[in-house]
């Protein structure tokens, strides 16, 4: 993975798991729809259809409601299956950043969350958060050098 690639990974972080966290959510509503369209049909009825009829026709409205009932089940079932498809492929763009951000030391991986992730100017960096951490300050060339550093580790991985 290219440097870039690797920025822009960083960057979208925060909305990668942002969106993660909302299919999650949709998914446990969607599922509790899913019961309630289930206790509103609590019927052990199934469909029949009347053999010889020229038509597909159900032969009553109880088996009707059922039909809807079952259709609608489907298609909250397919919601769910594309939000799980789009968590798997959410959660494994958010593994490879912990994976990588894993290999960094403690000052390298602050430095690099703080400037792509935060979105925080190097400048600021250098004297509050490199302050915090070793209670000296860094230019913004100092805080750069870090970060290429640190990316450079990453994208050998």
């Amino acid at each position: 993975m290219n440097k870039d690639e690797l920025i822009e990974l960083l960057r979208t972080h925060k909305q990668t798991s942002a969106k993660r966290d909302l299919n999650l959510n949709d998914i446990g509503k969607i599922k509790r729809d899913i019961k309630k369209i289930e206790n509103d049909y609590s019927t052990n009825i199934t469909p029949t259809y009347q053999e010889g009829s020229k038509s597909n026709e159900m032969s009553s409205k109880v088996e009707s409601a059922v039909i809807r009932k079952d259709t609608r089940i489907i298609e909250k079932e397919e919601i769910i299956r594309k939000l799980e498809e789009e968590n798997e492929d959410l959660n494994y763009i958010l593994n490879q950043v912990n994976i990588r951000l894993g290999s960094l030391t403690y000052i390298e991986k602050t430095v690099l969350t703080s400037r792509y992730i935060d979105e925080m100017e190097y400048d600021y960096i250098g004297n509050k958060v490199f302050y915090e951490i070793k209670h000296q300050t860094r230019g913004e060339d100092a805080i750069k050098k870090i970060c290429k550093k640190a990316l450079n580790k990453m994208s050998k991985l």
